[in-house]
């Protein structure tokens, strides 16, 4: 993002200087294309490898004249480069600190520890989902107001609202691009992240990071063991059968647990990240085989 304009330039540099039936030639070409881009982006469902595409290019049409050399001066901004502009965002805003916190020393055992993280993983699954609904929040509008989106928020304003064609309108980058960008990331979290950390295999995991998280999971642990434990009864055949398990009642639960400041990276500067209790925990146990506790 930051080396757009001279990229640019050195794909322009390797299109007039270097042969056209080279594949540099080929590659400056397809980069060229990608960023004279002001269409809507087309899923490709066909799984055409890269080198395929790039093979493909014909170098000699009038896509790739010198006069495309100056659609940089458009007032329209590039697809792609909005694009970039809305990931870089996403990663500064809901992404980067993350995946950092995975591979920091853990904040109890010290030095030479980082990357073992499993004791935290269940509360850090929780805030990346806290983060991710904030900006999916008010209709998929509650990323507009954060500080790492605003020179997105500045450039779809200069994006047409009616575009002839296929071509991608301000509606697109507010509200389509924006909302399959956050389904797909979530997807791809309850896939990957919640399915495993919050699976019943591993849940117990919860007992060893926040204190008032791991408190209260384990007071639900202990309230569901009496519950099996004595929640027995008779059916109409004289056989022992399981009654119903009564719910955790969230009796004398905390509101809200402020995490530790490893979770701001031990910056005393930063606002503290404060969860609340109960829908951490509602959250967390929602997929286990009795239900939420």
């Amino acid at each position: 993002m930051d080396n757009w304009a001279s990229v640019y330039f050195l794909a322009v540099a390797i299109k007039t200087h270097v042969k056209t039936d080279n594949y540099l030639c080929k590659v400056a070409c397809t980069v060229i294309s990608l960023m004279n881009e002001r269409e809507e982006a087309k899923v490709d469902e066909s799984n055409v490898t890269y080198d395929n595409v790039i093979n493909a290019t014909n170098v000699d049409s009038p896509e790739f004249a010198s006069v495309q050399y100056t659609q940089q001066n458009e007032k329209s901004p590039p697809t792609f480069y909005l694009m970039l502009l809305f990931r870089r965002a996403f990663c500064e805003c809901a992404f980067n600190d993350i995946w950092k916190k995975t591979l920091q020393n853990d904040p109890y055992f010290g030095p030479a520890t980082f990357g073992q993280c499993s004791r935290l993983m269940c509360e850090l699954s929780a805030i990346m989902h806290k983060q991710v609904a904030e900006l999916k929040s008010d209709n998929y509008k509650g990323w507009m107001d954060k500080k790492p989106f605003e020179k997105y928020v500045n450039e779809i304003e200069k994006v047409p609202e009616d575009v002839d064609g296929d071509g991608a309108d301000r509606k697109f980058f507010q509200k389509e691009l924006p909302q399959k960008f956050l389904d797909t990331f979530s997807f791809n979290l309850d896939k990957h992240i919640y399915k495993t950390w919050w699976s019943t295999e591993l849940i117990h995991y919860m007992l060893g990071g926040d204190s008032v998280l791991a408190k209260e999971f384990a007071k639900m642990l202990v309230h569901y063991k009496n519950e099996y434990e004595t929640a027995m009864t008779t059916d109409e055949d004289g056989e022992e059968v399981n009654a119903v398990i009564a719910p955790y009642p969230y009796t004398n639960t905390p509101d809200t647990a402020t995490l530790g400041l490893h979770h701001v990276f031990f910056d005393k500067t930063k606002e503290p990240i404060t969860m609340d209790v109960r829908a951490t925990m509602e959250l967390v146990t929602a997929s286990l085989s009795i239900g939420p506790m």
